[in-house]
């Protein structure tokens, strides 16, 4: 009914409208107030001439051909994944899920952008869940993410991740709960990833160095040295895939336009652990005037910088075992137990 969808169109535009006014007004009332030496940066960047371009024909993301024989293969590999948890006694609970996004997204805007970008994402979720002597909960869980059907795990894959989920689970019942520590640790895996994600990467997307409850904790820093001079840390959505001696990783966090219809590029963010600049948006910072592409939001929110794929090497390695006793040695002469 034309009618009805008019309502619609209508009052989601009135609703956006009254947002953006009462946004206007919050950006109006904090220029009256700012102090001298705040960050005077405009609300808005221009784009770069070279984003401004015609309109290209995107073919829309799709699930390709047979999806509903596909659909009934997937169910099929479920059930007989969700078997290989039946096994394991000791654990109490325990899902597998699949999920599949398919979305083509356009931007079209009245200073000359258009672009649109197609994507599609598989996901498997693993979770176990078990229960310690004392009560407390020990859960574990794993994914698999690739953009194709061809990427997504075969059953010995999953059988594998199971298999140390559930040791990890057993180990966890009958480990000694952690007191409180602050010390030398070595970090490696996901938990190396989530460090630099949290404690390095959201300190450096641009956005953030406007926000006063934000820390600020680099905003002063450009030119200083934030880590150690073997570390450079880049951002690069324009790459698909990492190579590294034990394979090939597949990034989730490519794009070719961000939310703001800018295309993507490559920042070194830290060389030699010194600090060159922020994950930009449309949002310029102090002595940060364009967007380097990561404007970045869930639909319907308003882009921020943010991170794509964070990346992290060293120029300096040491093998495992002496990591280790490192690790001892540093313990040692900081008197921890």
């Amino acid at each position: 009914n034309s009618s009805v969808l008019t309502a619609a169109l209508w009052r989601a535009t009135e609703r956006v409208y009254k947002d953006a006014a009462r946004r206007y007004l919050r950006v109006a009332a904090a220029k009256d107030v700012r102090l001298q030496g705040d960050d005077n940066s405009p609300d808005f960047a221009k784009p770069l001439p070279q984003d401004v371009t015609a309109c290209t024909a995107v073919a829309p993301a799709t699930l390709g051909d047979n999806v509903d024989a596909q659909v009934e293969t997937w169910k099929a590999s479920l059930r007989q994944w969700s078997e290989l948890f039946r096994r394991e006694r000791h654990i109490l609970n325990s899902h597998i899920t699949l999920s599949i996004r398919s979305a083509t997204r356009y931007v079209v805007s009245t200073d000359g952008l258009c672009n649109m970008e197609p994507s599609v994402l598989f996901r498997v979720g693993l979770l176990a869940e078990g229960k310690a002597a004392d009560g407390m909960d020990l859960n574990r869980f794993e994914s698999f993410e690739t953009r194709t059907a061809a990427g997504l795990p075969d059953t010995a894959q999953v059988a594998a991740k199971i298999a140390i989920m559930s040791a990890d689970v057993k180990a966890l019942e009958n480990a000694p709960v952690l007191e409180p520590y602050s010390g030398p640790a070595i970090l490696s895996g996901r938990a190396a990833a989530v460090f630099f994600h949290e404690a390095l990467g959201h300190r450096v997307e641009g956005t953030r160095q406007r926000e006063s409850d934000s820390g600020q904790t680099f905003t002063h820093k450009v030119g200083e040295h934030i880590l150690p001079p073997f570390i450079n840390v880049a951002d690069d959505p324009t790459i698909t895939k990492y190579s590294q001696p034990s394979g090939s990783i597949e990034l989730m966090g490519a794009y070719q336009f961000d939310e703001e219809g800018i295309r993507a590029e490559r920042v070194d963010l830290a060389d030699k652990g010194v600090l060159h600049g922020f994950l930009m948006s449309r949002t310029p910072v102090r002595g940060f005037s364009a967007s380097n592409g990561h404007g970045r939001a869930e639909p319907g929110q308003t882009p921020v910088g943010r991170q794509g794929n964070l990346i992290v090497t060293s120029d300096k390695s040491v093998p495992r075992e002496r990591l280790r006793k490192m690790l001892i040695d540093e313990v040692k002469k900081r008197k921890k137990p």
